[in-house]
């Protein structure tokens, strides 16, 4: 029996194979876009390979078998073709009757099998053939809705901040330290009048050939507060030098001499810890100002200047300076190597510059109150005989900012300006590493 199907014109060929056939030429040649009936032989040999290979059940295949020859026998009844071994059908019905005399067949099966037998439509099942492309994507689905609201999404990620922070701390063991200077007698009674002038200035100290030099000084550990009156201005008085770093020459630093800074102390190095990095986060500042509302723009940090017959505001840039000094004097450290950088041979009393061990490491500021979280790195190298170094904060003018205090005074003279405050404040974090 062989069974063939035109896919072209969706009909089904059912013959049963006899020996002599005759006319079966002249009977394909009246079929056109049927496919070419294979060599019996042929075909018979690859059912039986395929049978074995598979491994299919021999009873299943032989009641396929009689469900078609039974079909075979009910279209020789019914067809008036000249050919009583040939059956040809439409695909649809060839599957309608064959499903209609394999259900009887099955009556003692649950339903559940019976379905699943009804869709299968296989005779003989081949190999599985490559899988097929992969269709396009599905169009993109609704948006995704949120019930957070801005206020809680900022809540969380300020949970977060805290936690890391947290767990930094625990971690590497961070530190918090607050240096500051303050000048409590703000006002004064001159001449029956009130005066608030009371304030620490930030001044032109030194010229060195072209260059100008504006005071220079540290923030004390803790608050140094200052109770005397306008006429001490406690930053002006020592005078400052300027000072090159030997390894560095682009690198200079303005120094007040005469003067040793005081800091906190830092253990650098111990019996059991030797660290590579000091590193100082989480910078905040407090500068009050003794100035007219009205002279600010968004909180900035003015500097005073003289404009012949007025005075000028500026906008100015404050340096402040992280700096480690050792405690030990320079004649008695043992290897000099990549430390105490900064030098002048011409200045000999004492100044931070024969302390300072490292490369100093700044930040600028322009507002009165601010905060910076960027991690400021201060290597820590060759301190063979050190084990403790005071970390010291000092605050600058930088030569840029310098330039914007230039002005004349009634008489037309050139003359510079000043920086008020009363109160500096600064602390951050630190942790070593």
């Amino acid at each position: 029996m062989s069974l063939f199907y035109d896919n072209k014109q969706n009909r089904v060929y059912v013959r049963r194979n006899q020996q002599n056939q005759p006319n079966q030429q002249s009977r394909n040649i009246n079929r056109p876009n049927q496919r070419p009936m294979m060599n019996q032989r042929n075909n018979q040999n690859n059912i039986f390979n395929n049978r074995n290979n598979m491994n299919i059940d021999d009873s299943k295949v032989d009641e396929g078998v009689n469900i078609i020859d039974n079909l075979l026998n009910n279209g020789q009844n019914n067809s008036n073709n000249y050919n009583s071994d040939l059956v040809e059908m439409d695909v649809n019905e060839f599957m309608n009757q064959f499903n209609n005399q394999k259900q009887p067949q099955n009556n003692n099966q649950v339903n559940s099998q019976a379905n699943n037998q009804q869709n299968n439509l296989n005779l003989l099942e081949g190999p599985r053939g490559m899988p097929g492309l992969r269709g396009p994507p599905g169009p993109p689905g609704p948006p995704g809705s949120s019930n957070l609201d801005e206020s809680m999404i900022e809540e969380l990620k300020n949970m977060l901040k805290e936690y890391s922070d947290n767990s930094k701390r625990d971690k590497y063991n961070v530190k918090t330290l607050l240096y500051g200077i303050k000048k409590t007698n703000i006002t004064e009674l001159n001449d029956k009048k009130l005066s608030s002038s009371n304030n620490l200035k930030i001044m032109k100290n030194n010229e060195i050939g072209s260059k100008i030099i504006f005071d220079s000084f540290y923030l004390s550990p803790n608050i140094l507060e200052i109770n005397e009156y306008s006429s001490y201005n406690f930053i002006h008085e020592k005078k400052v030098e300027k000072f090159i770093n030997i390894y560095d020459e682009s690198d200079y630093q303005y120094f007040p001499i005469d003067y040793t800074p005081s800091g906190f102390p830092i253990n650098i190095k111990n019996n059991k810890s030797k660290y590579n990095n000091l590193i100082i986060t989480n910078v905040s500042w407090n500068i009050i100002q003794n100035i007219n509302d009205t002279k600010y723009e968004e909180a900035n940090i003015l500097g005073i200047t003289p404009n012949i017959n007025e005075m000028a505001y500026k906008n100015i840039n404050l340096s402040i300076n992280f700096e480690l000094h050792s405690q030990i004097p320079l004649h008695l450290l043992s290897n000099r190597e990549n430390i105490i950088p900064y030098r002048n041979v011409n200045i000999k009393v004492a100044n931070p510059s024969k302390t300072c061990l490292f490369k100093v490491q700044n930040i600028k500021i322009n507002k009165l109150n601010g905060f910076r979280e960027n991690n400021i790195v201060i290597p820590l190298n060759n301190f063979y005989n050190l084990f403790n170094s005071l970390l010291c904060v000092r605050v600058s003018l930088d030569e840029d900012d310098i330039y914007y205090l230039k002005g004349f005074d009634a008489n037309e003279k050139l003359n510079y300006g000043h920086v008020p405050f009363s109160q500096f404040i600064l602390n951050f974090d630190y942790y070593l590493q």
